[in-house]
């Protein structure tokens, strides 16, 4: 019984992003290559996807396979608490920020997991016992100036700073922003994650 209700669970991570994205079974089929009857029986839960079909979502998503994984708790919970309105209990749903919370509080600690061995990497290079405190306020000014910006532009102005010396500096407070917004939106998390992890 567990098995199916994972299945279940795992179907609903589909459906819903499928769902974000606006796709129907076909558009999904032809964004991952995996075929669109096969989808529907992952979201009914009637089959769990193998590794290389679970790769092949999460690539047509932009997100990594694990990310899949870390939503099937917060599918899990919403279904129950449907399961438990339908019979008749007064159970609510879990509040989203609960959820986003948990989930962006994960996200965050991937972001910074990631990028520690890039800032320890560049604490090795530089010979002071601490960072230049001149380095985060140029870092601070700069990720206030390109914060408005569109993704793609800032994705440009990063690339051309790739190798500046205070670099760090500016992979650590896109970092900070990518924390703050995964209880808004881990797509936005995980971009800025990516965008922070490009200085590495």
């Amino acid at each position: 019984m567990r098995g199916t209700r994972d299945k279940q669970d795992f179907g609903l991570v589909i459906t819903l992003l499928r769902a974000i994205r606006g796709w129907n079974r076909p558009a999904l089929a032809q964004e991952s290559g995996v075929d669109k009857d096969l989808i529907a029986d992952y979201e009914r839960g009637v089959r769990s996807p193998f590794r290389s079909n679970r790769e092949r979502l999460a690539a047509a998503f932009g997100v990594e396979p694990a990310f899949l994984a870390e939503l099937v708790p917060a599918c899990r919970s919403l279904r129950l608490a449907y399961e438990s309105a339908v019979r008749g209990g007064r159970a609510a749903a879990p509040p989203a920020a609960d959820i986003a919370q948990r989930l962006g509080g994960k996200v965050g600690g991937a972001v910074l997991e990631a990028m520690e061995p890039f800032l320890l990497e560049l604490a090795e290079l530089d010979p002071r016992p601490a960072p230049r405190a001149g380095d985060r306020s140029w870092a601070e000014e700069l990720w206030a100036t390109l914060e408005p910006l569109p993704a793609d532009s800032q994705a440009r102005i990063c690339k051309v700073l790739q190798g500046d010396e205070r670099s760090w500096a500016l992979a650590a407070r896109i970092g900070e922003a990518s924390r703050a917004a995964a209880p808004h939106s881990a797509e936005e998390a995980l971009r800025l994650s990516r965008l922070a992890a490009s200085f590495a």
